[in-house]
């Protein structure tokens, strides 16, 4: 078989066991009730929650120059596409000014996972351009029931 017929082989053979399905609701944010206008409004883009205390926050290319939370330019990171469409999450996960503080964003799968199964989880982070700090511990936790500020 010559080598140019061997490749479109391989490359048919390819995508059948690699079909995947995205089990994670308004992955990228782009689906927001309203605009955000300020911090704190992860809830706008549902069914995404803050399960604690923290003040996680939705950036969104909806949201007007002004805000605090526009894209690209917001007054928190200084400047920042989303990643695909429209719209990110901030999450601050270490702070000077604030003990213990965590963020955390949080969203029931469309479908459960079945036992025996192989998943892949993926996730995007990128650090504001304007913080000092980075984190090295970001991830992901899967679990039955919801994360509270109890156990989170």
């Amino acid at each position: 078989m010559s080598r140019s017929t061997l490749a479109p082989v391989v490359l048919l053979l390819l995508p059948a066991p690699l079909a995947a399905q995205n089990l994670v609701p308004n992955p990228s944010f782009e689906q927001v009730t309203q605009c955000p206008t300020f911090a704190s409004e992860l809830e706008k883009a549902a069914p995404w929650t803050n399960p604690n205390a923290g003040t996680p926050e939705l950036y969104h290319g909806c949201a007007p120059l002004s805000s605090y939370v526009s894209v690209p330019s917001n007054t928190t990171g200084g400047f920042q596409y989303a990643r695909t469409g429209m719209g990110y999450a901030g999450l601050y996960c270490w702070r000077t000014d604030v003990a213990d503080m965590r963020e955390y964003a949080q969203v029931a799968l469309s479908t459960p996972l079945q036992a025996g199964s192989c998943y892949r989880v993926r996730l995007y982070v990128n650090m504001p351009n304007d913080h000092p700090y980075a984190c090295d511990g970001f991830g992901a936790h899967l679990s039955v029931g919801p994360v509270t500020g109890a156990n989170g």
